[in-house]
């Protein structure tokens, strides 16, 4: 027998060990294999069955039980399951056989809201502190480790989710289970499967003709885009935002991303771009009245006017920065470093010292990391002003400790160390 013949006997075989299993199948776990095809992703648990077929968790619990026990299934980890591919493949048979499309629509969109509630449920929980949030729901987690745990067990299903729901017009559902995993990227790095994610709904709020939505997603990829590095995507993005914004007249929004544009820009080195686009952001910012958003606007045009060899503006735009950030010891700390290196630049050292030591305790405060080690950095280059080299490099050592093992500023850092002797 040639070779495509033997695959096709194995084949067959399969198909009648399988049909054999199935048939040895009490109605309702047979009901319970079918609709487990229904799920986009690889990982099945007691929830995701209860919801494709309609029954309790307990009974849900026993039926996978039971067809790991009939081999129709494999328990990977506890409470935990998947099909094996050719398995999979007869299930989804097995449904289109028996199963009406009433019944799939109902299922999916059973699973569909579930996990977008428990999605949003998590977010909550990880970012209590967020006010424009699209929904809310009736708690679900004790705390915010539980949420994350759930986050990180279930990331691959929720993915596979959206893009499910999205086929299946269930945009709402969509665009919660997206949200919900906005803190996976936040928290964890979680950058490219959040694309895969935000496509999907990217794609929903289009067809939705939700414009307004559209708009928070192209912003959130923005920031994605831009983690990633992808600047031309990332201004893409940004750009069909704010078209968005201001087609609706939602200035504060404009201001916002005007300002993302000028940070990105400034981020990659391109000063006059960032210097225009910031001062479009402030123009916005005055016709809004944002005072804080404000503040962190004219932060950011002192930083860029630094950057393009104009301390003197630099200084003008972050002694106004200050007075309006008192309460917000992140972004007070930030300006504070900024204008201690343009002190520095100006040639008045100590008082670049004393606004960049008062940053450091407000960064330590903050249990900032990064900050922590900018601080230390622009202390570094005070020291080496002032031929103070062993105190320059205790500064760039302490840099070094407060920044991630993968932070690429260990680069920029460990040379400034290496080239203060």
């Amino acid at each position: 027998m040639n070779s495509i013949g033997e695959r096709i006997g194995v084949e067959v075989s399969l198909r009648g060990a399988f049909d054999l299993s199935y048939e040895s199948l009490a109605p309702e776990q047979a009901r319970t294999y079918r609709r487990l095809a229904w799920h986009p992703g690889v990982e099945i648990t007691p929830l995701i069955a209860s919801r494709l077929t309609g029954d309790a968790l307990p009974k849900s619990e026993k039926a996978l039980r039971d067809l790991a026990r009939q081999h129709l299934l494999i328990e990977q980890t506890p409470g935990r399951y998947r099909f094996h591919d050719l398995l999979r493949l007869h299930a989804e048979e097995k449904a289109a056989e028996h199963e009406n499309d009433e019944a799939k629509e109902e299922g999916i969109a059973r699973l569909a809201r579930t996990f977008a509630e428990l999605s949003i449920a998590a977010d909550i929980a990880l970012r209590p502190y967020v006010t424009s949030r699209i929904v809310k729901v009736d708690p679900a987690f004790a705390d915010a480790a539980q949420a994350a745990r759930w986050l990180d067990a279930e990331k691959g299903n929720l993915v596979d989710l959206i893009d499910l729901a999205g086929r299946h017009d269930l945009f709402q559902e969509t665009l919660w289970l997206t949200e919900g995993l906005w803190s996976l990227f936040l928290h964890h790095g979680q950058a490219h499967l959040w694309l895969r994610a935000g496509e999907a709904a990217v794609l929903a709020a289009r067809r939705s003709e939700d414009e307004r939505t559209l708009g928070r997603l192209l912003n959130k990829r923005a920031l994605v885009h831009s983690h990633l590095g992808r600047v031309e995507e990332a201004m893409a993005d940004l750009a069909a935002a704010e078209e968005i914004w201001s087609r609706r007249e939602e200035w504060k929004r404009v201001a916002q991303t005007r300002q993302r544009r000028g940070t990105l820009a400034l981020e990659h080195g391109d000063l006059q771009e960032a210097v225009g686009f910031l001062e479009d952001a402030l123009a916005a910012d005055e016709h809004t009245g944002a005072e804080h958003h404000r503040a962190v606007t004219l932060f950011l045009l002192g930083r860029a006017h630094l950057a393009t060899g104009s301390p003197e503006k630099a200084l003008g735009f972050l002694e106004r920065a200050l007075p309006p950030l008192e309460n917000s010891v992140y972004n007070r700390a930030r300006a504070r470093i900024a204008l201690g290196s343009t002190l520095l630049t100006l040639s008045r050292p100590e008082e670049a010292r004393r606004e960049v030591e008062a940053a450091l305790r407000e960064m330590v405060e903050h249990g900032s990391g990064p900050g922590q080690s900018e601080a230390w950095e622009v202390l570094g280059e005070i020291h080496e002003h002032q031929g103070d080299l062993g105190a320059a490099r205790t500064a760039y050592e302490n840099a070094l400790e407060s920044l991630d093992e993968k932070d690429p500023a260990r680069r920029r850092v460990q040379e400034r160390l290496d080239g203060s002797g």
